[in-house]
């Protein structure tokens, strides 16, 4: 189960980091979804880019895998900038 204190603290245990990233590579997998692409950027740039292009608005569901999909990437690129610091 992925703890969700980790993404509170401002300092970050390597081992904890390294189970999270895992835990995420097993449900990219179990879902056959692809990698986070962001070529000739940062994942930090692209990780800003992605919170810009998500929107809540009143009366819009998105599809459950869409969902899934947005969160999964962005957990990813997470755990990228944090395992770059």
């Amino acid at each position: 189960m992925i703890d969700a204190q980790l993404l509170t603290r401002s300092q970050y245990p390597a081992n904890e980091v390294k189970e999270l990233h895992d835990q995420l590579s097993q449900i990219q997998d179990e879902l056959h979804e692809s990698g986070v692409s962001h070529e000739g950027r940062t994942a930090e740039e692209e990780y800003a880019d992605r919170l810009k292009r998500m929107t809540l608005e009143e009366g819009v569901v998105h599809e459950g895998p869409e969902v899934v999909a947005t969160l999964l990437a962005r957990c990813l690129l997470w755990v990228e900038i944090v395992e770059e610091k």
